[in-house]
């Protein structure tokens, strides 16, 4: 898209000459003139031209007058305030009004073109970031354990059920990418589940209608499981992964992933993707379990992964601790965010009648527990828009 400028100047021979100018150009493009101040403010909030350059000494309304109302009325459009006067007063005045930049007559043509460049580049770039921030991310929470076993998954799914139970109105996903083995379909006993090989040799897919694709869950969080097949993992390559969890953003408020238990590009784009999120540490009571958490807990600082993004979950936690908490936290130099109590008879159950606990025994202690990780585990990293979030959780565990 060419820029578009508006030239404001009570010199007609002035604006004939721009128009000449940019005529040679390829990107700027004349969209219009002005021959005193309130002709560029009207034009401005009828046509939204990228650039004004507005003579500073201009009739009926000057151009700092113009430059002020034109800057406060419509944002979108920069000045560049054009001037025979040199004097720093001027130059204070201009840039007071909302100018963008200040240019002295005579200017070199070239110099002009290039400035007016500059002006367009720097502000549609603060525009772009601005409406990135505005817009509404969802955060990915992660959950990553060193060894198979731990209950990492099965505390993945009752969490994001609890979250959804309790905030309907959330947007909640679970991404099953542990791609060779993963067991979340099985375990939340879905029927022919859209897979994550399904989505790569879907024709045209589109992450922004992700919704329309995942299976829906009887507590209404969407799933999105592994592969059939192991084999097939190998036609899911980093790229896809990527633009499928970053489009996935927008479209819901939490994304629960799991992973595999080794770290390799797949895990390491996923981390990626939980920067700005939550990634959650899963490990039972067992010293071979501290020692492999310690050593990723390494490899993330090591990587350069936001340590304040981390939270551990310490499973079983009540089951013949032969370490106490002190131990297991000096040894993780780290603090053990949540602990949650072993009922090995309700998660069997539920693991073989693929109905999660946080559905069929929602009064067991586990499931309380699971209720009051919502507060620990998500205060540092709950959308801001939520008030009164934390107070709402309170009220509901006690």
């Amino acid at each position: 898209m060419p820029i578009r400028v508006l030239i404001a100047d009570d010199n007609p021979e002035t604006r004939e000459h721009l128009k000449k100018l940019f005529e040679a150009t390829e990107d700027i493009v004349v969209a219009g003139e002005a021959a005193n101040g309130q002709e560029a403010v009207d034009f401005s909030g009828k046509n939204s031209p990228d650039i004004v350059l507005m003579d500073i000494n201009m009739p009926v309304k000057n151009g700092v007058e113009a430059t002020e109302e034109i800057t406060s009325l419509y944002p979108n459009v920069s000045v560049i305030m054009i001037s025979v006067q040199d004097e720093p007063e001027y130059l204070r005045k201009s840039m007071n009004a909302g100018a963008k930049d200040y240019i002295i007559k005579p200017f070199n043509p070239l110099e002009l073109v290039s400035n007016i460049r500059k002006v367009y580049n720097r502000e549609h770039k603060k525009t772009r970031q601005m409406a990135s921030k505005a817009r509404k991310t969802g955060k990915v929470v992660t959950f990553f354990s060193t060894k198979g076993g731990c209950g990492k998954t099965t505390l993945l799914i009752n969490i994001a059920i609890a979250l959804k139970q309790k905030f309907p109105a959330l947007r909640v996903a679970i991404f099953d990418l542990k791609l060779q083995f993963g067991d979340i379909a099985l375990m939340m006993n879905l029927k022919n589940p859209t897979t994550v090989f399904d989505l790569v040799s879907t024709e045209n897919f589109d992450p922004m209608q992700i919704d329309e694709y995942l299976s829906k869950h009887e507590s209404g969080v969407s799933v999105l499981a592994c592969p059939e097949k192991p084999q097939h993992a190998d036609s899911i390559d980093i790229d896809f992964i990527h633009n499928l969890v970053s489009t996935s953003k927008e479209k819901y408020d939490y994304i629960f992933i799991d992973t595999s238990s080794i770290i390799r590009e797949i895990e390491l784009c996923i981390l990626d993707e939980t920067s700005d999120g939550h990634l959650i540490l899963v490990l039972t009571p067992e010293v071979t379990a501290l020692k492999d958490t310690r050593e990723t807990m390494l490899i993330l600082e090591d990587l350069g992964y936001p340590l304040d993004k981390i939270s551990v979950i310490l499973n079983r936690g009540d089951k013949n601790l032969v370490l106490t908490i002190d131990d297991i936290e000096k040894t993780l130099a780290t603090r053990i965010d949540v602990i949650i109590p072993s009922e090995g008879e309700i998660t069997v159950q539920a693991l073989n009648r693929g109905v999660p606990f946080m559905i069929s025994h929602s009064g067991s202690r586990i499931a309380k527990s699971i209720y009051e990780s919502l507060q620990k585990l998500f205060q540092l990293s709950l959308r801001e828009e939520e008030e009164g979030f934390l107070d709402k959780i309170k009220k509901m565990v006690r």
